[in-house]
């Protein structure tokens, strides 16, 4: 008899350890509960302009939520808004924000973005999302545009073409939707154990130029309801085409590498805090006026996310 009891005690210990050592990582959202994100971003770009060295920073601060309005077997749909937006740069100087005033006759860039980021953190964005955070469409893209786009044509001045061209890149659905996948797209979908790795793949879209991200996850461990998870990053242009910006035409070829840690809540599937760090190398293609050089070009950036209350 005693023997059986200890032979039970052995076999109950070992399903306890081995339910500790794996988990259904994928978003199991709470319908009608709103999950918040503030990410953050320090970006370092070095260039070389025609033997001149030149150093850019910029920063930037999100903050997102989602709310799910409908839970389906392999997806949800949501109710998104970037709630907070903030970009700083410092060549050209931009310091603008969804929560400052501004206007879109003014001289000052950085006014007018700051009417279309408090437009566009005032907008609902309705988007179908999957149990692996992927974001599978955007429904109301149109109203989004039409909301965000009154008066752009109005914009005068030197920098009234630019301004518009990339405030259309920056409202696009490619755009929203890397906006959304960073934060979310990461993901396996699907049991897995300690050690066990899957892949993930986002397009993000920086002033209209497309950027690969991959990333190979590996689940490091699992303690109480979070999982560790590390991954290996690389990024490359999603496109060998040119860009129109500014009148020039922009050829972006630069990859890189990086790594990122993050923390996930296993009940949920969201993130509980992140870092990532990369580092990219290449070339600037600019054409025009009858001219074309490159600009070599070096990228750091280091990124922060944490959950919100």
């Amino acid at each position: 008899m005693k023997t059986l009891l200890t032979l039970a005690s052995v076999f109950f210990l070992s399903l306890s350890l081995s339910a500790q050592n794996q988990v259904d990582l994928k978003f199991n959202l709470e319908k009608g509960k709103t999950y918040r994100l503030k990410s953050s971003s320090v970006t370092t770009l070095d260039q070389n302009i025609m033997g001149r060295q030149q150093s850019t920073e910029n920063s930037s601060t999100n903050v997102l939520s989602i709310t799910p309005v409908e839970i389906n077997p392999n997806s949800f749909k949501a109710e998104v808004k970037f709630d907070t937006i903030s970009i700083k740069t410092s060549m050209p100087q931009i310091d603008a924000a969804s929560y400052k005033s501004g206007s879109l006759s003014a001289n000052d860039p950085s006014a007018i973005l700051n009417v279309i980021l408090s437009r566009l953190s005032r907008s609902v964005i309705a988007a179908e999302i999957s149990n692996t955070g992927k974001v599978l469409s955007i429904t109301n893209l149109k109203a989004i545009k039409d909301s965000v786009f009154a008066g752009l044509d109005t914009i005068k001045g030197q920098m009234a073409q630019t301004m518009q061209t990339q405030v259309k890149s920056l409202v696009s659905e490619e755009s929203l939707t890397g906006m959304i996948d960073i934060n979310t797209a990461h993901l396996p979908g699907s049991i897995v154990k300690t050690g066990d790795k899957w892949e993930a793949k986002v397009k993000i879209s920086s002033n209209g130029i497309g950027i690969l991200v991959n990333s190979s996850y590996k689940l490091k461990k699992i303690t109480g309801n979070e999982a560790e998870i590390k991954g290996d990053i690389t990024n490359e242009p999603a496109s060998s085409e040119p860009i129109e910006m500014g009148g020039a035409q922009i050829t972006y070829n630069a990859r890189g590498i990086g790594e990122v840690t993050f923390v996930v809540d296993i009940r949920t599937g969201w993130i509980i805090k992140s870092s990532s760090k990369t580092h990219s190398q290449g070339d600037i293609g600019v054409k025009a006026q009858g001219q074309e050089f490159t600009i070599p070009t070096e990228i750091e950036s280091n990124s922060e996310t944490i959950a919100l209350p």
